[in-house]
């Protein structure tokens, strides 16, 4: 397994790649591939010359042995420092059924959506029926990979709204649709779909 020449008055010696990653914490990066490729190509060329010069004999410390090692290393680091990517994420198609009543009535239901701390919105109040769809869409652009789907039922009362149940998940890339039986009754339907290029 290769090892980096890590350089500065930061660092001594030889470090893992990995190891920088994840002393920076990064999780994930999305980039277009265009970019990818680029970096795969001059990572696989410094690979070729470190076979062929080895470079990992750093001890003759040749000029060019130095620079590449150096190219190297920053490369990593640049890699590692680049922000977490954000995506837009959409929610829609949000339907329930068999939702329970309560000595008040029939439910009149809603749900509030959120996307890890970020609020989304909260869909107009369906009344009087147990079978509920809402035509609400909700857009974030900030959404991360990972990050907790939160969706919240809620029957509306006069006094205090009662919450049916909770629905949530991490996100992924794609387009996905899920069922989610709620605590008091009920199941709640929604889709999502998580990328940077949604339409």
């Amino acid at each position: 397994m290769m090892t980096i020449p890590i350089h500065g008055p930061a660092a001594s010696g030889w470090i893992h790649p990995a190891v920088c990653c994840e002393m920076l914490r990064i999780e994930q990066v999305v980039l277009p591939g265009c970019f990818w490729n680029s970096v795969i190509k001059l990572i696989r060329a410094l690979l070729t010359f470190k076979n062929n010069e080895g470079l990992t004999e750093v001890r003759n410390k040749t000029p060019m042995n130095t620079a590449m090692a150096s190219s190297l290393s920053f490369l990593l680091l640049v890699l590692c420092a680049l922000p977490v990517a954000q995506a837009q994420l959409k929610v829609f198609n949000l339907r329930a059924s068999g939702l329970p009543s309560d000595i008040l009535g029939i439910t009149d239901g809603y749900v509030n959506v959120f996307c890890g701390s970020a609020t989304l919105g909260t869909t107009t109040v369906r009344e009087d029926t147990v079978n509920p769809w809402w035509e609400e869409k909700f857009s974030y652009f900030k959404a991360q990979e990972s990050d907790v789907l939160r969706l919240e039922v809620h029957d509306r009362d006069l006094l205090f709204d009662d919450l049916l149940g909770v629905c949530q998940r991490q996100i992924r890339p794609g387009t996905h649709e899920h069922d989610c039986y709620l605590e008091e009754g009920g199941t709640l339907h929604y889709a999502y779909t998580f990328g940077q290029n949604n339409q």
